[in-house]
């Protein structure tokens, strides 16, 4: 079975699946990545490096004929971003087609709504739809192709699956410490972070917030910060390199995931998951309908007024309960959302296709359907 996977960038985030993947696939399996671009300046300076792997190539350094190559017998085709337009001749000569995607619609408007349905009359003018299967990198794309007349049983859960450092329950962390990671951005809402802080004052003043990060709201953030009079209550910081970043989470008692719907999935939620942390997080990013049940491994939110009482309600959970919220976060990562239940999972269901077999259900999980 030959399978290749097309994006933007050969980036850390993923590369636990690509290498799970591999490995798991042995000798009946042929596997490439393709980058279809180089990475950005702002990419560079947060941190990101390109990742040099065997099964790694770069679309832009190909000549047609080595693209030519690469494409011939393919089986199946995972398609997650193509800014290299020579590739798009190719996608027609796979069995099958998956697109991973997060939400096509992040704004409620006339002009996106308009853009969605050309998004989707273009790919069912392209491909049958018999060859198309969507991996959603968010809640919300599952919904945006589910509402499009994509078939519903070619929906699955799918996301992001970053390297990560399972945290032990046992770690020492202050209990008070809240914790913040991204740019500072608008649609991030790093002003939920501090309300998030304020609110938490009134129950105990030792509270702390610790931002990392930097971003074009910065100034306003500090004068909010200001405003409160809680410049000796919160630290922001650069970016810091990733490992420093989750050294900090293993630390930290709270974890803070404040992004609107522009937020895709936020593979920060799986890192602060997995670090044990206590996580309050937006029901509009992609990610957190996968990963948080309510109140079991985290906490959901949609408003302000909801965040404040998920605050309040935490203040008043006994050691005991905080803990099995705490362990119940690192399993979700570790024996569900995992690179490697993924990749095992992504390969039955392939596997399966080629051989026109019965496909695998799932009951939760990455590659479970979404429409039951």
């Amino acid at each position: 079975m030959k399978v290749i996977f097309i994006t933007n960038y050969a980036i850390f985030h993923e590369v636990d699946l690509w290498n799970s993947f591999a490995s798991q696939g042995g000798e009946h399996l042929s596997f490439f990545f393709v980058a279809t671009a180089e990475l950005s300046e702002d990419r560079i300076k947060m941190g990101y490096k390109e990742i040099d792997k065997p099964f790694i190539v770069h679309s832009q350094k190909m000549t047609e004929t080595q693209l030519q190559v690469l494409f011939c017998d393919v089986d199946i085709i995972v398609l997650s971003d193509c800014v290299d337009e020579r590739l798009t001749k190719f996608l027609n000569f796979a069995k099958y087609i998956f697109i991973k995607t997060e939400h096509v619609s992040k704004e409620k408007n006339l002009r996106c709504f308009l853009s969605i349905r050309k998004f989707f009359l273009k790919l069912y003018n392209e491909f049958p739809r018999s060859k198309l299967y969507l991996l959603a990198a968010s809640y919300y794309a599952a919904l945006d192709f589910g509402h499009n007349f994509f078939p519903k049983d070619h929906i699955y859960k799918s996301g992001y699956f970053p390297h990560i450092q399972i945290a032990s329950n046992h770690e020492t962390r202050n209990s008070f410490d809240l914790l913040w990671c991204g740019r500072l951005l608008d649609w991030k809402r790093p002003d939920m972070a501090v309300f998030s802080l304020k609110t938490l004052l009134t129950k105990d003043d030792r509270y702390h917030l610790t931002i990392v990060g930097d971003g074009p709201e910065k100034m306003k953030l500090n004068k909010i910060i200001f405003s409160y009079g809680l410049s000796n209550k919160v630290t922001i910081r650069p970016f810091e390199p990733h490992d420093e970043i989750l050294n900090v989470m293993r630390h930290s008692s709270i974890y803070l995931m404040t992004s609107n719907k522009e937020e895709g999935w936020g593979v920060v939620l799986n890192e602060a998951l997995a670090s044990g942390c206590v996580c309050f997080a937006s029901s509009l990013a992609g990610a957190t309908n996968f990963l948080v049940n309510d109140k079991k491994n985290g906490f959901v939110f949609s408003n302000k007024n909801e965040l404040k009482n998920a605050l309040i309600s935490f203040t008043q959970m006994d050691d005991s309960r905080i803990n099995q919220v705490r362990a119940t976060a690192i399993t979700t990562i570790r024996d569900l959302w995992s690179p490697e239940i993924m990749a095992k999972r992504l390969l039955e269901v392939c596997y399966g296709l080629c051989s026109h077999s019965s496909l695998p259900q799932y009951a939760k999980g990455p590659m479970s359907r979404f429409y039951e």
